[in-house]
C-alpha cells in the first residue's frame, strides 16, 4: 500500500512538472506571437507616417532611422518564432531551405530530386513538394 501511494505521489509530481513544461512552452509561443503582432502593427503605423511630401533625403533618412529599425525588430522576433514553430505550419521557407535547396533551371529535376541528391540523406526532400 505504501509503495502504491509513493507511485501515485511521484506520478502526480511528474505530471505536474510535465504540465508546467508544456504550459511554459505554449506561453513562449503565445508571447512570441504577441510580440510579432505588436512589432508588425508598429511597422504598419510607421509606414503610414512615411513623409510622402518630404524631400528624397528626408524620405531616405526616415527609412533608415524608422522603417529599417522596426523591420529589424520584426525580424528579431520572427527568427525566434521560426525556431519553435514546426515546419509544416510555418508559412515561409525556413533558412535551411533557402540556403541548401537550389532549383537548376536547365535541369528537369524536381526540387525534391535536387534536395535528395544535394543533401545526401534525402532528409530535406521529404519536406518539399514538386515544383513545375
Amino acid at each position: 500500500m505504501f509503495f502504491i501511494l509513493i507511485c501515485v505521489v511521484v506520478g502526480h509530481t511528474q505530471m505536474t512538472q510535465s504540465s508546467a513544461l508544456v504550459q511554459g512552452y505554449m506561453n513562449k509561443k503565445v508571447q512570441l506571437l504577441d510580440q510579432i503582432i505588436e512589432r508588425t502593427d508598429e511597422l504598419k503605423r510607421l509606414h503610414e507616417l512615411f513623409p510622402h511630401d518630404g524631400s528624397p533625403s528626408e524620405q531616405a533618412v526616415y527609412c533608415r532611422d524608422k522603417l529599417k529599425e522596426q523591420m529589424l525588430a520584426v525580424r528579431e522576433v520572427t527568427d525566434q518564432a521560426e525556431k519553435v514553430v514546426t515546419h509544416t505550419v510555418w508559412p515561409f521557407p525556413k533558412y535551411d531551405d533557402i540556403l541548401y535547396i537550389h532549383h537548376p533551371e536547365s535541369d528537369n529535376n524536381t526540387a525534391a530530386d535536387t534536395a535528395a541528391s544535394s543533401s545526401g540523406s534525402g532528409k530535406l526532400a521529404t519536406r518539399l513538394v514538386e515544383v513545375n
